[in-house]
């Protein structure tokens, strides 16, 4: 689905984790705060609302619960991520959610990143505590460096990962009134929260969900397309017909062997372009 949520788990006692990219990352959240290095190459980074033109050097801040991409990734694309939920770590990052998640400032980023991966590679004495320290001041640094705000609705957070994963689940009939009910908001509210988590509107999320089931379900031999649609909640041929060929480029007819439904956060379609035209 559409900004799926990702748990992650660490090897190690410690719970930070260090790794490396080379290509897009389809957009998800998790319970986690994350720093992205763009370490060579160019690509287009979504976090929340706010997409960057991405280049080497460039450093990034995901709090945690916040939906994030990176898409069109050069073919000498590679980024270092850098994951946890250390806990006095996050006791400082989770929650706060900086101006710009692109950071102004190196703030001794990547000199920190390599001597936490050479502590968790030698795993010395007291290596756990080492790269605690480390992290830890990395995150001190940047919160003092960068203008940040907290969230408007802290009881909102854990909810909305709730809500996500009963999309997942619910799909075919879950609709904008019910996810209103499920959070307890008024629509108008709710409508303004959901954009601003996940960057499109509830609709838009929905039926990128329903199209993700559907291609799926389309390459099971002999299944027909009525049964898909249908399946997949949508209430008529043509309002299928229309948004799957939106979504993918292609009409479900001619899905191409093996497809792979993934188009990051949709950033670049419009609430135009996916609302099916009046008779």
């Amino acid at each position: 689905m559409l900004a799926k949520r990702k748990i992650i788990k660490y090897p190690l006692s410690v719970r930070a984790e260090i790794s490396r990219n080379r290509s897009d990352i389809e957009a998800h959240w998790h319970d986690d705060c994350e720093f992205i290095e763009i370490v060579g190459g160019t690509a287009e980074v979504c976090v929340g609302l706010d997409k960057y033109e991405a280049k080497a050097g460039d450093i990034f801040f995901v709090s945690d619960k916040t939906a994030h991409a990176v898409i069109r990734a050069s073919e000498d694309f590679c980024s270092r991520h850098l994951v946890f939920d250390d806990t006095g770590a996050m006791r400082i990052a989770s929650g706060n959610v900086l101006n710009s998640a692109l950071l102004a400032g190196s703030y001794g980023f990547d000199g920190t990143v390599n001597e936490m991966e050479r502590e968790l590679g030698e795993k010395a004495s007291y290596y756990e505590h080492a790269v605690t320290n480390l992290l830890t001041m990395l995150v001190i640094d940047v919160m003092r460096g960068e203008p940040h705000s907290r969230r408007d609705n802290a009881y909102e957070e854990p909810t909305f990962g709730k809500l996500l994963q009963k999309i997942e689940d619910c799909y075919e009939f879950f609709s904008f009134e019910d996810a209103a009910a499920f959070m307890n908001l008024s629509p108008v509210y709710f409508s303004a929260m959901f954009h601003k988590h996940v960057g499109m509107t509830f609709s838009k999320y929905i039926n990128g969900v329903r199209v993700e089931k559907a291609v799926k379900m389309l390459q099971r031999p002999g299944i027909k397309i009525t049964d898909v649609a249908m399946s997949c909640g949508f209430d008529t041929i043509r309002n299928f017909n229309y948004v799957f060929r939106k979504y993918t480029g292609h009409a479900p007819k001619q899905i191409p062997d093996g497809y792979r439904f993934e188009n990051g956060c949709l950033a670049c379609a419009t609430e135009a372009e996916l609302s099916p035209p009046r008779k």
